[in-house]
């Protein structure tokens, strides 16, 4: 780099961190081994550079690159690892996270007016640079969307298999997983729904591997819902935020919009949640005749002993716990149902105990790769007695 002319450096620099991001998430997302850690990389973030466009957008794409690196090694290790150690590392990514999202213009639109032939070749360059504008905030704003999903998820999960095994139900499931559970949801949500906007724009990759990811992966959270929503019926609540729009009818259309032009990948994974889908009213009806057998004491669907209670925390006394003081529980906008639809900052518990404990359990093994987790949660219910 050193011989190099300094245009041809910022070149080579942009190129290879560009590479470096790309192998990193498609390696990550396939739950690889990644195939250089940042801990052994020296190179110089893009810096700006004359002649040249604003790194900002690679920046900030590299940053949540680098989270979800993060995010992998710390909440989707397979190695065995302290309690403090862990809780500092979830901690981080939650920091980080938060310090990310207020480095963006917020805003979901990124429609423009596309020039035609007759356009001026000013007018050709504003369009050519609005263009590049609205694909950086469609990729920022779909990885961002991912890695809050990534970080809550097995936490969703670990509710999910709770309830199906007649453990408890979300209305009594505690704050912190009603909290997080409804993070969670919402990234998903609006992430489908900048995916709807994409595709009205034509702006959706037919056989991009991260289009396809951002599609399925909110769809995972999407049946969880549906599945938590079928069983919450403690009380006659209803809540509104387990049945979001865009939800889980929209995540399918999309995987079939993708699979029209024969992905075949989009096919693959909109049958696996269909299939799924399809079968909740067998999981509910397991789910009622699990709580009404023996006291809640009867063998769940996943195949687990309601003696094997999860922790749930919850708030105790007439004050509300720490953690709710991250909502902004006055503004009225935010509210849905009682439960904030804002999803940073994220409302985990300051107690480091009771933060370890989401994350604790032996009902999955997962890898935080879309796929291998979704086929990990479709084992569970295909182990049961239900009939697939």
């Amino acid at each position: 780099m050193q011989k190099l002319r300094r245009s041809e450096a910022t070149h080579a620099s942009r190129l290879w961190w560009t590479v470096h991001m790309q192998d990193k998430r498609s390696m990550i997302l396939n739950g690889c081994p990644l195939a250089l850690d940042d801990r052994f990389v020296d190179a110089s973030l893009p810096a700006d550079a004359p002649g040249f466009p604003n790194p900002f957008a690679l920046q900030i794409n590299l940053e949540v690159a680098q989270i979800q690196t993060r995010i992998y090694s710390v909440i989707y290790s397979q190695e065995s690892c302290p309690k403090d150690e862990f809780v500092a590392g979830v901690q981080d990514i939650i920091s980080t996270l938060n310090q990310l999202a207020r480095q963006i213009p917020q805003g979901l639109g990124f429609s423009g007016t596309v020039p035609n032939q007759q356009s001026s070749k000013k007018d050709q360059r504003l369009s050519m640079a609005s263009s590049g504008d609205r694909k950086f905030k469609k990729t920022h704003t779909t990885n961002s969307k991912k890695s809050i999903i990534l970080t809550l998820r097995p936490i969703v999960l670990h509710l999910t298999k709770a309830i199906l095994s007649g453990e408890t139900t979300f209305s009594n499931s505690g704050n912190a997983f009603k909290q997080l559970t409804c993070t969670c949801i919402e990234a998903a949500r609006r992430s489908l729904e900048l995916m709807l906007q994409a595709q009205k724009e034509d702006m959706i990759a037919k056989f991009g591997f991260f289009d396809l990811d951002a599609i399925f992966s909110a769809g995972f959270i999407m049946l969880l819902a549906a599945i938590i929503e079928s069983t919450n019926n403690t009380q006659g609540q209803y809540l509104t935020f387990l049945k979001p729009t865009p939800g889980i009818s929209e995540s399918l259309e999309l995987l079939n919009f993708l699979a029209g032009y024969n992905n075949q990948a989009a096919r693959s994974r909109h049958d696996q949640i269909e299939r799924l889908y399809d079968h909740i009213p067998a999981l509910v009806e397991s789910f009622h005749e699990g709580i009404g057998t023996s006291n809640g004491n009867a063998q769940s669907p996943l195949g687990s002993s309601a003696s094997q209670v999860i922790p749930t925390p919850h708030s105790t006394g007439d004050h509300p716990p720490s953690y709710i003081s991250a909502w902004n529980f006055e503004s009225g906008g935010d509210m849905v149902d009682g439960y904030a639809s804002a999803y940073l900052p994220m409302p985990f518990p300051s107690d480091a105990q009771t933060m370890y404990s989401l994350y604790q359990g032996d009902d999955f093994v997962l890898t935080g790769a879309d796929v291998a987790d979704f086929e990990e949660l479709q084992r569970h219910l295909l182990g049961s007695d239900i009939a697939f």
